[in-house]
């Protein structure tokens, strides 16, 4: 039987300097995804037609074993973001959010990721960059007169004060004011 410990060097390295290792690792990682971006733009706007540039997709995308559709974000994150906004230590995906978020909402991505670095959002909040108002809120209150609750799905945004259906109705029958028949749903800007 082979043991096992013998074949395992004695030489133990630190947990710093294999936690250094693991993120020098990941910056190369990701230095390499704007290399392949940089190689495919180049290749793609060299081509002179359309249907070369399909062929050279393609063909990047058997060579790189990914898909067609791969190929060519890597090639429009390239275009997107030059050099001086290309963080060693920022993920891929931030990027690939940015650049959707600029093509749904016409900014241009570089400014999005900007906003994006200055308030430490992540992917999940820059997707939704522009669709804040797409949002369908389901939202309750209680009416501030009668107690009443009151539930409702809205499109837009969240904050809101909309009259109690029951206070209106009790209120128009005894002919008095309104303004004190209202519920109050999320947070009044």
């Amino acid at each position: 039987m082979l043991d096992v410990t013998e074949s395992v060097p004695a030489v133990v390295r630190s947990w710093e300097a294999e936690a250094q290792d693991f993120a020098t690792a990941l910056m190369e990682h990701r230095a390499g995804y704007w290399l392949a971006g940089d190689i495919a733009r180049r290749i793609l706007t060299a081509a002179s037609t359309d249907d070369g540039r399909k062929r050279a997709q393609k063909q990047l995308a058997n060579l790189g074993h990914c898909s067609v559709a791969y190929v060519r974000q890597l090639a429009q994150l390239a275009e997107a973001f030059p050099e001086d906004c290309r963080y060693p230590d920022v993920a891929q995906s931030v990027y690939r959010a940015c650049l959707a978020a600029g093509q749904y909402t016409k900014q241009p991505p570089v400014r999005i990721l900007e906003q994006a670095l200055r308030h430490n959002w992540h992917v999940r909040r820059i997707r939704a960059v522009g669709r804040e108002h797409d949002a369908v809120y389901k939202a309750s209150g209680q009416c501030i007169a009668c107690g009443g609750t009151l539930r409702f799905y809205r499109r837009g945004t969240a904050g809101l004060m909309i009259p109690c259906p029951g206070c209106l109705a009790d209120a128009k029958h005894e002919r008095r004011s309104l303004f004190d028949a209202f519920v109050v749903i999320g947070a009044l800007a």
